[in-house]
């Protein structure tokens, strides 16, 4: 989708208000620029990204999948080009235009 090499994206997030003030928005255009997605859509996406893989159920299906369906990271390599991700990107998409709730 677009480039992740900021290693501090992940626990470096702008929040909505950051997002929203005018003094400090064109620095986050400028320092998180993307190839085709711009600096809110990308914290949001950020954002969403940790909801689902850090809170406890995304914690608690990878643990799942470990213990009892084998090699997780085989599995989903088999699995990945086999599976419709159209609709899926195109929620993503919904749920990045505009802003999450707290």
């Amino acid at each position: 989708m677009y480039s992740y090499g900021r290693k501090w994206a992940a626990s470096v997030q702008p929040s909505e208000a950051d997002l929203a003030n005018p003094e400090l928005r064109p620095y986050l255009d400028r320092c998180m620029r993307s190839y085709n997605i711009g600096a809110a859509e990308e914290a949001r996406l950020f954002q969403l990204a940790w909801n689902l893989a850090g809170d406890s159920s995304g914690s608690h299906q990878e643990l799942y999948e470990r213990w009892h369906r084998g090699d997780i990271v085989r599995n989903r390599n088999n699995l990945y080009p086999r599976y419709d991700r159209s609709r899926i990107v195109e929620r993503i998409r919904q749920l990045i235009s505009k802003p999450l709730s707290p």
